[in-house]
């Protein structure tokens, strides 16, 4: 019955109403409350219904400036329902699509502390995120997920202040190793090192010594303190209670490997592909494990293992182009590298190799063009220094003042930017 209303739906529903706020929301709530809700709200017409839905998925609480159909068919809705939660429900979503923010959100209030488990009342407590206290656990859970893939997607789109917020929210809602390297990845990537031990901190206060959560939280404290075999050690032993250990022997490869211990990163990688066969990242690890020696051969057979199980990964491309390059064989290395970029235009190391390949060739202008752009989508503040040496060098050649602009914007105040600024102030000021 399930499967034939989910057809029924996908059949019926406008293009315009499969957005991102509906596949998150599924995801996040599952099967039961979406289909109840639905079957809730079938006293109207189904069609409406269903846009409806979609309007109340919207995150924009308050926005005032909704099309006024979109207020008729709420209207509508809630004239059909009668007197029940789920009018109360609708008449606080009609207030804050009109731009009653105070009052819609008095109104979700009053709901929560009546009891109504509504999805709708949930989502705006998690919109407003202050306080947690009122819900139960399993729509802490739920709710939890929700904010999590709404973070994800906003640190895809750059925004990252807002993902910030709702990586947050997540962790707050229902911590978990996962949110919490989510939010400790973003913290490295807007320059805020300092806050990701309070992040790992609190996690282990959180979670008990039987839980995945509590050492991949004592894993990532000893990395951060470069203590690289009792970091692996832990690792390892959250593998042994995680419900999928592939993470978790990744990550004490790397540490093993940060040891300088080759041996046992190795064998922790090959662990990893034997618990998800199927996943070419060991084999990227493996790999990168022999171009660190400098065994570059072997290094290109574990990429293209990697390759073999997810074609067409950029970052698989990459190191195959990247370690031709290192070997001196440029044509095979500009041919895995043109493939990458078409995969992943902005992919910051292609873009940074071409540029390395270019001024090679003597193409001075379109090394520093690359680097420039290498650098402006690097996902992190702070830029590698390698890079910013590499493209000031290219800058002084080349002696453009429309890139030494764009290099003053993206380094700021950063030392490594002074002899850019310098050639800034005496060949391009007026």
């Amino acid at each position: 019955m399930r499967s034939w209303a989910l057809s029924s739906v996908a059949m019926r529903w406008p293009v315009q109403l499969a957005s991102v706020a509906a596949f998150l929301f599924a995801l996040a709530w599952g099967g039961d409350t979406w289909f109840d809700a639905l079957r809730t709200a079938a006293v109207v017409n189904y069609a409406n219904t269903v846009a409806l839905r979609m309007e109340l998925l919207s995150l924009d609480n308050c926005s005032g400036d909704r099309a006024p159909g979109s207020l008729v068919r709420l209207q509508t809705l809630i004239s059909g329902l009668g007197a029940s939660d789920m009018t109360q429900v609708l008449e606080a979503r009609l207030q804050a699509l009109t731009g009653d923010c105070a009052g819609a959100r008095a109104a979700w209030a009053r709901l929560l502390a009546q009891g109504v488990r509504h999805p709708m009342v949930l989502l705006q407590t998690i919109q407003d995120g202050k306080d947690f206290s009122g819900l139960e656990p399993e729509d802490r859970s739920r709710l939890g997920r929700f904010a999590f893939l709404k973070a994800a997607q906003l640190h895809r789109e750059g925004d990252y202040e807002a993902a910030r917020i709702w990586y947050q929210r997540a962790f707050q809602l229902a911590p978990s190793w996962r949110i919490a390297r989510s939010l400790a990845g973003l913290y490295v990537a807007m320059g805020q090192v300092e806050a990701t031990e309070t992040v790992w901190n609190t996690l282990l206060r959180l979670s008990p010594p039987d839980t995945e959560d509590h050492w991949w939280a004592q894993g990532e404290l000893a990395g951060a303190r470069m203590e690289w075999p009792s970091a692996a050690r832990a690792f390892e032993e959250g593998a042994r209670y995680a419900r999928t250990p592939f993470d978790f022997l990744l990550r004490a490869g790397d540490m093993w490997r940060a040891a300088g211990r080759y041996e046992e990163a190795r064998e922790a990688y090959l662990r990893a592909h034997r618990a998800r066969p199927e996943n070419g990242s060991p084999f990227l690890a493996l790999g990168d494990l022999e171009f660190a020696r400098e065994r570059y051969r072997i290094a290109i057979d574990w990429y293209r293992e990697a390759l073999a199980r997810q074609p067409d990964t950029p970052a698989y491309l990459y190191a195959i182009a990247r370690t031709y390059y290192r070997l001196g064989e440029t044509t095979l290395a500009r041919e895995y590298l043109t493939a990458a970029l078409e995969r992943a235009p902005q992919h910051s190391w292609s873009l940074f190799l071409a540029a390395q390949l270019s001024a090679d060739e003597g193409d001075i202008a379109s090394a520093l063009s690359l680097a420039v752009q290498a650098l402006e989508v690097y996902p992190r503040s702070a830029k590698p220094t390698l890079w910013v040496q590499q493209a000031t060098e290219w800058l002084l050649r080349q002696r453009s003042c429309g890139d030494a602009e764009r290099l003053l914007r993206l380094l700021g105040a950063d030392p490594v930017a002074e002899k850019v600024a310098q050639f800034y102030e005496t060949t391009c000021s007026e």
